[in-house]
């Protein structure tokens, strides 16, 4: 491709100047092309609209018939990134909670391992069923009994741009002294270390996870149900060794384990 001129895109959002040169190139095919500097991607990148790449992936990629039609193209794409306006900012919890495991209720509640436990077999399928976990794994399935739990906290931002066009951008929740010991619920969530969702997390499927609020009494319950867990790691991870398990039943404490689960 033979580069033709450059574009100068001049505009202003507020205090700062935007300032963008850039070369133009003819195809082939007669299209009017550009790649957007570096520079220029990374500052209208900050205003959250996704741009198209060019056959090297780089972003920032635009094309139009005529010299003037890709020059209105970069000006219309520059106007309503900057045209963007907060419309809602507040702080979430997302979260992601996986069980896996699959038994029958029966109809006095009791929990069992299969239908064949039912103290009245009649009662199979009518008040007595089989319950299964958030992942659908049922008695077909073989993986094993599991939870999990991944919950943190977002400052959550919504933006309307000037074609009506919306977007959600979720930024990480940060303390405002990141090295004190934090008293409130939502502080002690964002304490969590080093966990991440079951199913992976990436930042454009980030929006999938369901959502609820920050709550005082939200982020209370999630400090309950991580502590849930962590308690039943305290009470379960020795048993990962036989001879904990034979020396636990060997003290009689047992009752403690069958207590814990009423």
């Amino acid at each position: 491709m033979a580069k033709l001129t450059d574009i100068k895109i001049r505009e202003k959002d507020g205090e700062q100047y935007i300032a963008i040169d850039t070369p133009v190139n003819v195809t082939k095919e007669g299209l009017f092309t550009t790649t957007l500097p570096k520079e220029a991607v990374d500052t209208l990148s900050q205003y959250g609209i996704k741009m198209d790449c060019n056959r090297l992936g780089n972003p920032g990629y635009f094309e139009a018939d005529t010299l003037n039609g890709l020059e209105r193209k970069i000006h219309a794409f520059v106007k309503e990134c900057i045209s963007r306006t907060l419309i809602e900012e507040k702080i979430i919890l997302k979260y992601d909670l996986c069980t896996n495991c699959h038994y029958v209720k029966d109809t006095d509640g009791e929990l069992v391992p299969n239908g064949y436990w039912v103290k009245n077999p009649d009662d199979m399928n009518k008040t007595a069923h089989w319950r299964e976990g958030t992942e659908g794994n049922n008695a077909i399935s073989s993986r094993p009994a599991q939870l999990s739990l991944w919950v943190k906290p977002y400052h959550k931002k919504r933006y309307a741009y000037a074609s009506g066009k919306e977007i959600t951008i979720y930024e990480p929740y940060k303390r405002t002294d990141e090295f004190a010991r934090g008293k409130a619920p939502l502080d002690w969530l964002a304490s969590l270390i080093n966990i991440a969702p079951t199913r992976g997390l990436f930042s454009e499927t980030l929006a999938r996870y369901p959502e609820v609020e920050a709550t005082d009494e939200n982020c209370r319950f999630f400090v309950s149900m991580m502590k849930f867990i962590f308690k039943a790691n305290e009470l379960l991870k020795d048993f990962a060794l036989p001879e904990n398990i034979l020396d636990f039943i060997e003290q009689n404490r047992l009752p403690e384990l069958e207590q814990s689960l009423r």
